[in-house]
């Protein structure tokens, strides 16, 4: 063999291993880029669930719900809640703590979130209670309810309301839409459970005691 030949297949094989080389080089390149893809697609995480959560308007959040509180309250907290979750009932004698110690800054905005068919059905019923400025009052009697099936004729008449206007307004499911409109809202913002809370634009997750919700507020203010 000659040099020329051997100069020849050399770069032969120089060219053989570049080619390789390149190959590979694109492959990798798709693989990443589509491994990027992938992940962007994925359900988002806490952090932007909450990121996500601060670019609500909380005028747009609030806006058509029952409240309690100044309606021009510094702090305004967003409850999704569920009358068949039990932590929504051990958490809602925190929140009139909290009302009470801050009756002139804190506004406490409530929005359903339905989990089942009894929900919907209680979601109606407050709502219709509400027609009456009944709608707190309401949301007690079925939370005070111990294990036994919701009978809300006997709450509207323990709230003394009218029957006759209540129990149309319930029977013509009137606040259904609504109530579901309430859960799509919270599906937005990363609500997953009951109860879950948009404070001043922060996502809080969870039964908390006092003193979280104290500290919060503190830190609004």
């Amino acid at each position: 063999m000659t040099d020329n030949d051997s100069n020849l297949k050399s770069k032969i094989d120089i060219f053989k291993w570049l080619t390789i080389f390149n190959t590979v080089a694109v492959f990798s390149i798709i693989a990443f880029l589509g491994y990027m893809f992938f992940i962007s697609r994925k359900a988002p995480s806490a952090d932007a669930q909450q990121a996500q959560a601060k670019q609500i308007d909380m005028g747009q959040l609030t806006q058509g719900a029952p409240f309690s509180g100044p309606e021009n309250a510094k702090v305004s907290i967003v409850m999704f809640n569920s009358f068949t979750c039990g932590f929504c009932k051990k958490v809602s004698p925190v929140l009139n703590q909290v009302l009470q110690k801050y009756p002139d800054k804190v506004r406490l905005v409530y929005r359903h979130f339905i989990r089942n068919e009894v929900d919907l059905a209680a979601a109606n019923a407050t709502e219709c209670a509400g027609e009456q400025n009944k709608f707190w009052q309401m949301h007690d009697q079925i939370f005070a309810e111990n294990g036994g099936e919701f009978n809300y004729k006997l709450y509207a008449r323990n709230i003394g309301i009218n029957l006759a206007q209540f129990d149309a307004c319930v029977a013509s499911n009137k606040y259904s839409q609504k109530a579901r409109s309430d859960s799509e809202m919270g599906q937005y913002l990363g609500v997953q459970g009951t109860p879950t809370f948009v404070i001043n634009g922060e996502l809080v997750v969870g039964y908390r005691p006092f003193e979280a919700f104290d500290a919060v507020v503190k830190q609004s203010l």
